[in-house]
């Protein structure tokens, strides 16, 4: 997978014209993949363009793109795209996460507009998403449509696995 690092763009100075909204309803899936996997065919082909923090909106380029979302009344994704001279070659990613388990990487792509399903919360209407290769469609149930909010900005990390040995003997 071919990571992005995007810690040194100030994305307020880059300005809308760098990042691209997909709406989520138009990417299709594969039912064995969570939808915002980079193993979903319609997102491998991006470069993952790594964020996190600790906490929702915590940084200025996550409250940014947070104004960005908040045009559209739907779920999606953003894309950066930056073709200028402020960076070597040109940068096309898709804004997201790596997850760590036992030290096998996963890239996640942020789900900007929506919050996650509660427990016990039953939802009513569900996004439905193409399945691929076929003429299903799969009504996905993770997550609701909340304007300015996200999911899938924080990095995990398997802390057992990570401190697994420091204390051995």
């Amino acid at each position: 997978m071919n990571y992005i690092n995007v810690n040194s763009f100030k994305f307020r100075e880059l300005g809308p014209s760098c990042f691209i909204w997909l709406p989520l309803k138009s990417v299709p899936v594969v039912d064995r993949e969570p939808v915002n996997s980079l193993h979903q065919p319609a997102l491998s082909i991006f470069a993952l363009a790594e964020w996190s923090a600790r906490e929702k909106f915590l940084t200025d380029d996550q409250k940014y793109l947070d104004e960005l979302a908040g045009q559209y009344d739907e779920m999606g994704y953003f894309l950066i795209h930056i073709d200028r001279p402020i960076v070597p070659k040109p940068v096309f990613g898709i804004i997201g996460i790596t997850l760590y388990h036992d030290a096998w990487c996963d890239g996640r792509a942020t789900i900007f507009n929506a919050r996650e399903v509660k427990y016990g919360e039953i939802v009513k209407d569900p996004v439905n998403l193409k399945v691929v290769n076929t003429n299903l469609e799969m009504p996905f149930k993770k997550a609701v449509y909340k304007k300015h909010d996200i999911i899938g900005y924080q990095a995990i990390h398997d802390d057992i696995d990570v401190g697994r040995g420091a204390f051995d003997d």
